[in-house]
């Protein structure tokens, strides 16, 4: 099992790997496109105010950071339940980021 890595880095760093390391997790698998489609690079500071993504995405750096939290936490989960309340709030914030600040 991996360890988890504490700071931003690292929750972003997790996020994507774990989608593709994951067992079968319908939550999982339906927030994973979202997160590759909205291309966000990892902010410079984790307090950044503008993290951008691909087609015009903008979010907060503590938001990314959520988000990201959420995806490991929905890609992890052995309860069906937490995995899709985690990838409920993961998609509720990729929609956020699609309008913009």
């Amino acid at each position: 099992m991996r360890k988890l890595l504490l700071g931003s880095a690292g929750l972003l760093a997790l996020a994507t790997p774990m989608l593709a390391l994951a067992a079968p997790n319908a939550a999982c698998d339906a927030v994973a496109g979202e997160w590759r489609a909205a291309g966000f690079a990892a902010p410079a500071k984790p307090a950044q105010f503008r993290v951008l993504g691909r087609a015009g995405r903008e979010t907060s750096g503590p938001e990314l950071l959520t988000i990201a939290q959420a995806i490991h936490a929905a890609c992890s989960a052995t309860d069906p339940a937490v995995a899709n309340r985690e990838a409920a709030l993961a998609e509720a914030l990729l929609q956020h980021g699609k309008a913009g600040l």
